[in-house]
């Protein structure tokens, strides 16, 4: 049998020009598609105003382009799955929370330092300037951002939320259900808030049931130095939830040696408040030019020694805690760590925590770890979903 070379030739481009053909009219009817879906968004919107702490804020039109100027209200925001209209966020003092990451990492989000936020101020002639540069449809932040109200509102539309008045666990969810409603009614999805809200409502009962009662010791661990220290990082959900703290009963040299106030207070803020100040009013030390070759070695031997006798404590109050809760017994030793998710998890990358590994809690599998992605202080609802989990966790089993 014969093949026509030039007709199978023509009947096979004729073949790529058709799929050619129906590959583009996909991707246009895609394309269209979304087009479509957004333009419907935008059409369906509904004006509305929203009442929050600088005082009320007109919304015309569903936000394309929103700065969030703070990383409670960022963890809202993507909880309710409105991540990808954020082109704007806030720099954060320490390490970007992890779950977060993707936003402080992304190169398309424009990161920015406001005098508002804690750890964030920017020497500049005008300490505003940096707002000017913001290009969104609107602007969402806290309380940190009460005095750069006006200037935010003349850039967008402004929403400033509470995130941090609350006592006790009650309180804490009613501010987390104010602000999730408060955002989620910005785009018309208060059902799938409401979903959220009473989904962790429900967990909330059903651990109260299983920790009433319950006692155990509050730890928390510094991932990089292996610090144990007494703690009540947990303490606004256990409290809540009818746990009761052993720790409370501690040594005072126990607990006053605790690396850091875990419960906020007014005397404590200001005390660190004043503590900058008077760091930020010393006179700057000579620079390493007009110091003599003597100077700077005094100065390193001093920083060594500094550091050891850090190490020295840190060792000593690790070693007392430790054995302090051998002595009390406790059924829950529950552990929030600022880095490593576990015991195993810390030595394989070189830190030992002092005393753990040979108390009889850990021995008899009483030590329960929290990752150090969660933070006691934050309202924003994956983080206190996390601090749920956790519990769960815990207490889960009969």
């Amino acid at each position: 049998m014969k093949f026509n070379v030039k007709k199978i030739f023509l009947l096979a481009l004729a073949v790529v020009v058709i799929m050619s053909s129906l590959v583009a009219c996909k991707d246009t009817n895609t394309a269209t598609e979304t087009s479509t879906s957004t333009e419907t968004e935008e059409a369906t919107f509904s004006p509305l105003t929203i009442e929050h702490l600088g005082g009320t804020t007109e919304i015309l039109e569903m936000p394309m382009r929103i700065y969030v100027l703070d990383y409670t209200l960022l963890d809202i925001v993507d909880a309710l799955g409105l991540g990808e209209y954020v082109v704007g966020i806030v720099s954060e003092r320490k390490n970007t929370t992890e779950y977060l990451l993707d936003y402080s990492e992304n190169d398309n989000i424009v990161t920015i330092e406001t005098k508002g936020q804690k750890g964030n101020d920017v020497e500049e002639d005008d300490p505003y300037e940096i707002f000017y540069s913001i290009d969104a449809d609107l602007i969402i932040s806290s309380e940190s951002d009460l005095e750069n109200y006006d200037v935010l509102s003349e850039v967008a539309p402004t929403v400033l939320l509470d995130v941090s008045t609350y006592d006790g666990l009650d309180e804490l969810f009613d501010l987390i259900s104010e602000n999730t409603l408060t955002i989620a009614e910005i785009w018309g999805i208060q059902d799938e808030a409401t979903n959220i809200l009473n989904d962790l409502s429900s967990r909330i009962t059903e651990l109260e049931s299983k920790i009433n009662g319950e006692s155990g010791v509050q730890a928390r661990i510094d991932g990089k130095n292996g610090g144990v220290s007494l703690s009540a990082e947990l303490n606004v959900l256990l409290e809540g939830l009818g746990f009761v703290n052993l720790a409370d009963t501690a040594p005072e040299e126990l607990v006053n040696s605790a690396g850091g106030k875990d419960k906020k207070s007014k005397d404590s803020t200001e005390e660190q408040t004043n503590n900058e100040e008077g760091e930020s009013e010393k006179e700057p030390k000579d620079s390493i030019e007009e110091q003599t070759a003597e100077e700077i070695a005094a100065d390193e031997a001093a920083r060594e020694a500094e550091a050891l006798a850090r190490e020295e404590e840190t060792l000593a109050v690790s070693l007392a805690t430790m054995e302090w809760v051998d002595e009390v017994k406790p059924e829950y030793f529950l552990i929030v760590d600022d880095t490593y998710s576990s015991l195993e998890e810390a030595e394989e990358n070189g830190v030992v925590y002092p005393g753990v590994a040979d108390s009889n809690v850990y021995k008899e599998g009483k030590i329960y770890f929290l990752g150090g992605t969660f933070r006691s202080s934050t309202s924003g609802i994956t983080n206190f979903t996390m601090g749920i989990e956790y519990l769960e966790s815990v207490f889960g089993e009969e």
